[in-house]
Parts: C-alpha cells; structure tokens; sequence
C-alpha cells in the first residue's frame, strides 16, 4: 500500500493536468486537482476545492464560457459511463507577467472513476495544452484530515495513475519499485506483481544490456542532484525508443515514458528523405551546369576538358569521386583518375565516332561496405554523355558549316563573275569580291541595297518582270540588262538566277557581256 504522501507526491508530478469532481449534477463538486492543472489555469487550489464546478470558472478570465460542451461531455460520461474527448476547447487565463491574459487550447478528457458497487464515484477532467506552454511542476501535496479520505484519495489515484495513456513507475530511494501502471506494463512487458517490491537494477540490469546504461545515468543524475530530466533513450533487447521524464520526489522518483519509435522513425525516414533530396539537387546542379555551357565559345577539347571536372560534384562523395572522358583518340580526367571495384562507364555515339565517360568512387571511400553505385548514378551519367553528344555533334556542325561558307566565299571572290544572293524583298545577302572591279562597288557597299539601284532605268520594267517569272515558279531563268558602275559607267550584264522558294532567297551570276556586245556592234 502506498502512503498517502507518496500518492499526493504522484498526483502533483503528473505533468497530465487533472481536476476530479463528484457526479453530484447540477453542483458537480471539485474534490481534487493537480498542480499541473492549477497552474494552467493560473489560480489557487483553494479556489476550486469543494466548490462546483461551473460556479468556479464562471469567475475565471473566461466570462463568456458558458460551460455548454462541458455539460454534455458530463452527462455522456454519466449516461453511457465511459470516457469521453471533447473537442478542443480555447481558454483564456493569466498572462505569466500579470498583464491581461493569454489564450490557451486544450484537448479535454472526462473518464468516469468506479467504486466497488460498479456506480461512478467521482469524474476525471483531464486536459492536453496543445499549445504547450504549461510545464509540469512537482509539488507536495497537503495531507488530508483523516485515514478515511487517505483511503479514499489512495484509491481515487490509483485508479487515475493506471488509466493515464504515459507508463508511469515509480521508485524509492533505495530503487525498489513502489508502484507499476497498467501502460508501463503493456510498454515494458513486465506485470506489476511480478516488479513490485523488487530492485528496478535487478529486473533491468545495465551490466547485461548496455543501452540500459543510458537510463540508468540519467536516472540517477536526478536521484543524485535532485533536479527533473527529460531525455530520449533506445531500448535495444525490445527494440523501442522512449521518450523519459523523470522527477525526484522526497521518498525517491516518478517516471513517465511513452513510446516514440514511430516517431524516431518518421525522422528518421525524413532525414533519409532530406538526404536524397539533396543528392538530387546535386545532379540536377551538374547537369544544369553542363547544358548551360555554350557551344560556340568552345572548342571540341575545350568542351571536354571543363565538363570532367564539373562531372564528380554530381556525386555523392566528390571528394572520393573522379572522372575521365574519352573522344576522337583523346582523353580527359580530372587528378588521379583510377578505375576501381566502383566504376561505371556510359558510352553514346557523335557524329565524329563514340564519346565514352568513366566516373570512378576510390576504394577508400569511408563508410561503404557494399557497392555504393545506385540507380541514380548511372542515370545520371547517361544523361550527362547524351547530353554532351549533342554539345559535341552542334560544334563539329557548326565548324563544318563554317568551312563550307569559307569555301563558298573563295569561290564567290576568285570567280570572274559577279556571284551573289539576293533575297525576295530585293536586296543583295552575299555578294562576290568581283563586283569591285565590274561595277566598281565593295562588297560591304551592296549588302542590304537593293539590286535595282544598280539597274539602268530603261531596263528595270524588264528586269522586274524577269525576276517575278522566277518568283513565280520558273526555275532558273536567263536574261540581259544594263547596270550603271559606280563611276557612271553603263556596262552591259548577262544574268542567271535560280530561286530557292523555301529560304526565300535568289542565287544569282552576272557576267559582264559588254565586250561582247562591243565587238558584235563592231562585226556588223
């Protein structure tokens, strides 16, 4: 039996707040409530004991609580006799510095307490503050006047303590158990009957089980400086966490714990999650890095060169990760490059042979036992090399189109004809250096002027109607004008041209004929 200072040592330093109440309808007396609860609500003890229940916080800060939920929660718990929640109520009380008052939210509780003859002796208001700023505090309980109501106060939270959803236990100075819930029993196993009375070391000895060792350092830090502790500790032999609040009380400590593997688990898999997150985020950066690069302001070697040493960032391990490329005859690494038992290679093909890219993790690389190459990785790199192919395919593209418009430029400046383009608007795009010498203009002074300028005036209304044939569908047509030099000049031209309908764009060759009219004007 435990004595009535032990039970009053336990009801305080539930950090659950409680208030018991007769069923005695309407009054529905307060006959008892715990330090955790006087505290919420910022009053005295001796300002709820014995008084009812409605009367009381009607002349608490909460002038508009009209006490209704409460009132049915009672009269369900009395007619159906079993628990039941309410839902979350908001409560006002005293601000901590004594200036206005601040807003609570609980989750109450009213679970009926039986006596012998089955009837509900007294109703149990239990509250959750959700908004968590109530911190249980411990503190002696007052003794009552007679044996009678320790009997009956022993019982009243006998019965509470085994219904609390925490494992409650509690030990003497000596660590003897001196009481067992019925939650410490499902938690740990172990029956009441067969740990009261009995050491706690003995039944849970740290010696054979060293993850005890934790519980057993803690418990006696409070034991010994007499200060409460809160901690998390892994129970190996069962396989769970828990999360401990432990208490010193005059005769020895009261423990709580409740079971919070699922959530260690749920952090647990959000780290893993978070981890993965930022793996992703890396591959993601060196991709984004490796398409970013322009292809015009590098050369094939160039290209290659940078990208091996973007490429080991995307990996887990940088530091233990190293790359190497092979193109055309030609390779690429970063420093110390060695392939190793963790090498994956990708292979895609340009249009100047296959491009291969080996990315290596170092044999030291700390904390892996197993293969540390995943999915991710050769995903990865295979988007990388195809992704590179399409870099290296666009700069031999872009050179070989360069060499063929510098071939195609020697042609036009080395023929003894006028060759040039000219789009549908009229106006010269390319034009051969020989215009110099046969109409006496540069280049650069006929690109973007239209043809027409050049064209003597009583010849431009044939050589539009010429050119709108050509417009018109005739493939190649052949025609003669005259065109005016740039030093007044009139020279006789002989044109072909060829229109190219989908680029919108005319490929033409004039021939200076004047010397061959001269000397048929001559012959004649």
């Amino acid at each position: 039996m435990l004595t009535k200072r032990t039970f009053q040592e336990i009801f305080s330093s539930l950090h659950t707040p409680c208030l018991v109440f007769l069923p005695d309808s309407p009054r529905f007396t307060i006959v008892e409530v715990n330090e955790a609860f006087t505290n919420a609500v910022k009053v005295q003890r001796s300002e709820l004991i014995n008084r009812g229940l409605f009367k009381a916080f009607q002349d608490s800060e909460n002038p508009e609580w009209t006490g209704h939920d409460l009132l049915a929660s009672i009269k369900y718990v009395l007619k159906e006799k079993e628990p039941h929640d309410m839902d979350m109520q908001k409560f006002y009380v005293s601000a901590n510095n004594g200036n206005g008052s601040e807003l609570k939210y609980w989750n109450p509780v009213n679970s009926p307490v039986f006596n012998e003859d089955g009837e509900i002796s007294v109703i149990v208001h239990s509250v959750s503050d959700v908004t968590d700023m109530v911190r249980l505090k411990e503190s002696e309980a007052r003794e009552k006047a007679t044996e009678q109501t320790l009997e009956e106060t022993n019982n009243r939270l006998s019965t509470i303590l085994a219904s609390i959803t925490d494992g409650f236990f509690a030990v003497d100075s000596s660590w003897i158990v001196t009481y067992w819930n019925t939650e410490a029993e499902k938690l740990l196993k172990i029956k009441s009957e067969e740990i009261l009375g009995r050491d706690l070391w003995k039944v849970f000895s740290p010696h054979t089980d060293q993850s005890l060792m934790k519980f057993y350092q803690e418990y006696k830090n409070v034991m010994d400086n007499r200060k409460p502790a809160s901690f998390r500790g892994y129970y190996e032999e069962m396989d769970v966490w828990f999360k401990v609040n432990v208490y010193p009380g005059k005769d020895g400590l009261s423990v709580f714990f409740t079971d919070i593997t699922r959530q260690k688990k749920v952090e647990r898999e959000r780290g893993q999650a978070l981890q993965r997150l930022h793996e992703r985020g890396k591959e993601q950066a060196c991709l984004y890095r490796i398409t970013n690069l322009k292809e015009q302001d590098y050369t094939v070697p160039e290209l290659l060169l940078e990208v091996v040493h973007y490429i080991p960032g995307g990996w887990r391990s940088p530091e233990f990760t190293s790359a190497k490329i092979d193109f055309n005859g030609q390779s690429f690494e970063t420093d110390h490059f060695e392939p190793s038992d963790w090498t994956i290679t990708s292979v895609n093909r340009t249009r100047n042979g296959p491009l291969r890219i080996s990315v290596s993790y170092t044999n030291e690389l700390p904390g892996i036992e197993e293969n540390p190459v995943r999915d991710e990785d050769i995903r990865l790199l295979d988007s990388i090399t195809h992704n590179l192919c399409l870099k290296i395919d666009q700069i031999l593209g872009q050179q070989e189109l360069e060499e063929n418009r510098a071939e195609l430029q020697k042609i036009m400046d080395q023929s003894m004809d006028v060759i040039c383009t000219i789009d549908h608007q009229s106006r010269f795009v390319k034009v051969g250096a020989v215009s110099e010498k046969v109409w006496g203009y540069h280049p650069a002074e006929l690109v973007g002027s239209s043809y027409l300028d050049l064209v003597y005036g009583d010849d431009i209304s044939q050589t539009i109607q010429s050119v709108n044939s050509l417009l018109s569908g005739s493939k190649v047509i052949t025609f003669e004008n005259r065109c005016i030099r740039k030093d007044g000049a009139v020279r006789s031209m002989e044109w072909s041209a060829r229109n190219d309908h989908e680029n919108e764009i005319m490929y033409c060759v004039a021939r200076d004929v004047q010397c061959q009219k001269m000397a048929g004007h001559h012959s004649i």
